[in-house]
């Protein structure tokens, strides 16, 4: 079973990745590609895929909210405060715990 796990794990993954390349003008699907490597830990290439998204879409509010979760594990706190506070002037409900846990780490309200 846990290879059955794995093996529908990376054909999710692989989707995921190539989902971006063959419509690199939808901002959703370079967003779920770039939650395909922040969930590997390629929080760099999250952070293009992310930012391509934006790039598409300025307006894509869950995309902001994406790429400043991936710039608070890489500890660039400014930036992920920036994405945080657009991805809710857009809407975005961020997760509250998020947002405790950023202002820990930063030593910053907002």
């Amino acid at each position: 079973m846990k290879n059955k796990l794995f093996t529908l794990q990376a054909i999710l993954f692989m989707a995921l990745i190539v989902s971006c390349q063959t419509n690199p003008s939808d901002p959703v699907s370079c967003n779920n590609r770039g939650i395909a490597h922040y969930r590997r830990g390629q929080f760099d290439l999250a952070i293009a895929d992310f930012s391509k998204a934006l790039e598409i879409n300025p307006k894509f509010a869950e995309a902001s909210n994406n790429r400043g979760i991936a710039y608070y594990f890489k500890k660039e706190y400014g930036k992920s405060w920036k994405d945080v506070r657009k991805a809710q002037e857009l809407g975005f409900e961020i997760n509250p715990i998020f947002l405790e846990d950023l202002r820990k780490a930063s030593g910053r309200q907002n």
